[in-house]
């Protein structure tokens, strides 16, 4: 219950950090008492850690204006518009964005369980993600409900984003991931749309 959103112990964190960071493959094994809170955590601070945001500056901006200009008179337009700007995110950052938004797109399904929605993920993952250029806390509140709303429209339709190929992902990935890889019964709904 609480993925991204309830904070694992920053020791356990820091650990496992220090594994990965010194090239230990199954950092995961070295540190015991892992819980999903931690793993979480260990993943929203490397988001957070690039020099430069998984979504560019340049796509983050032009998010942020699609939103705030659509104003939902068409919902299906700006789906369209973020789907494009998400594509034209230069590789292998485009095909990471796509998986991440895969993955919290799964964990949204158990919903019920727990208690973690699209809108909630995003609220969690966005700013570890996305900010602008000067970094500052102004602009940071600022832009969070437009970045928020940009990443849960990603998460809803993670189906339209660009995945990595099965053979491009490391043999050491989860055999389960592998398989939805190779899904091709992955359909959107009846209208295509879940904003």
């Amino acid at each position: 219950e609480g993925l991204f959103r309830i904070p694992g112990s920053t020791g356990v964190i820091s650990e496992l950090k220090l594994a990965y960071d010194e090239g230990r493959k199954a950092a995961l094994d070295t540190v015991q008492r892992v819980e999903a809170h931690e793993v979480c955590g260990l993943l929203k601070l490397f988001l957070r850690s690039m020099p430069e945001p998984l979504i560019p500056y340049a796509q983050y901006y032009d998010m942020l204006a699609t939103v705030r200009g659509s104003n939902f008179e068409s919902p299906e337009i700006t789906l369209k518009n973020i789907i494009l700007i998400a594509k034209s995110i230069n590789s292998p950052r485009r095909e990471l964005l796509g998986m991440l938004m895969l993955f919290m797109n799964e964990i949204a399904q158990y919903e019920a369980r727990n208690k973690m929605s699209a809108n909630t993920l995003a609220t969690c993952i966005a700013p570890s993600i996305g900010r602008s250029e000067d970094n500052s806390p102004l602009s940071m509140m600022k832009d969070l409900q437009p970045l928020i709303l940009s990443v849960t429209i990603m998460i809803e339709n993670a189906h339209l984003l660009p995945q990595p190929k099965p053979m491009d992902i490391s043999k050491h990935t989860h055999t389960k991931y592998k398989r939805n890889m190779q899904r091709t019964d992955v359909r959107p709904d009846e209208d295509g749309l879940r904003i």
